[in-house]
């Protein structure tokens, strides 16, 4: 392997910059399984991936607007997850450079996982992100919030 594509391996192990990942949810539900379909497009380096994984999430945010402090008034917001899950989706693999790959698999919500709402202060969103697990930073799809 020259030192060009050992420096290309290194900078995609740190930055994640291996594939670019996406997800679709098909008909997501709160009461019931749902498909989800992962898709990986490989850059111009193979890459060992030790599992296809897909995680969901709850985030609720809330506001409160107008705080004084003093001699001036600000708004303060909090996060907080409410509930994480993985499933693993695929195994250890090696994904060709320059190709794509998908994957398929179903899901489901925690049976007591809080529902979306959008209020005036408070949201809570429903998120999804699929990743490959590598060595170095994981590529992902980024969190993805779903219309449930």
């Amino acid at each position: 392997m020259s030192f060009i594509n050992k420096l290309k391996n290194a900078v995609n192990a740190l930055t994640g910059g291996g594939a670019k990942v996406s997800v679709i949810a098909a008909s997501p539900s709160r009461e019931v399984p749902f498909t989800v379909k992962v898709k990986a497009v490989v850059g111009d380096q193979p890459m060992e991936i030790s599992r296809v994984y897909v995680k969901l999430s709850g985030e609720e945010t809330v506001t409160v607007r107008n705080v004084s402090d003093g001699d001036y008034t600000h708004d303060v917001t909090q996060n907080n997850t409410t509930f994480e899950q993985e499933f693993n989706i695929a195994g250890a693999q090696t994904l060709n450079a320059s190709q794509e790959y998908e994957w398929e698999a179903q899901v489901e919500f925690p049976k007591d996982s809080p529902p979306a709402y959008r209020g005036l202060n408070a949201t809570h969103e429903l998120r999804i992100l699929a990743g490959l697990d590598a060595k170095g930073n994981d590529p992902d799809s980024g969190w993805v919030v779903l219309a449930v």
